[in-house]
């Protein structure tokens, strides 16, 4: 019975030490990386330093970056016809569409008409 509990701590005490070691390695590791990572910031930032001094020194090569327009803008009632137009305009259309239009052409904003 007394060989048993020896035997016991003798384990426990390997594996607290395993466990110590096992710390240890971590502790370097994460410092390593932590040193690492420090080194990859710092080289970073001077990377950003000499590219934000380089765009100050070079206003002009910005304006000729920048994309400009090569089609001009139009409003969109040049782009999509106005349906009313088209019928004012059509040549198919019944007499009392046309007696209407020229009414509404003759008495202007009546009753909310167009104005051509």
């Amino acid at each position: 019975p007394g060989d048993n509990t020896s035997t016991c701590d003798n384990l426990q005490c390997l594996d607290i030490d395993d466990m110590k070691k096992d710390m240890m390695n971590m502790e370097t590791k994460i410092q390593n990386i932590k040193t690492y990572l420090q080194t990859q910031i710092k080289a970073l930032q001077e990377n950003e330093q000499e590219l934000i001094k380089g765009i100050s020194e070079q206003p002009d090569e910005l304006d000729r970056i920048r994309r400009q327009p090569k089609v001009k803008k139009i409003p969109y009632n040049e782009i999509v016809p106005s349906p009313v137009k088209v019928l004012i305009n059509s040549p198919f259309k019944c007499v009392e569409v046309q007696q209407l239009q020229e009414f509404l052409m003759t008495n202007k904003n009546r009753y909310g008409g167009w104005i051509l």
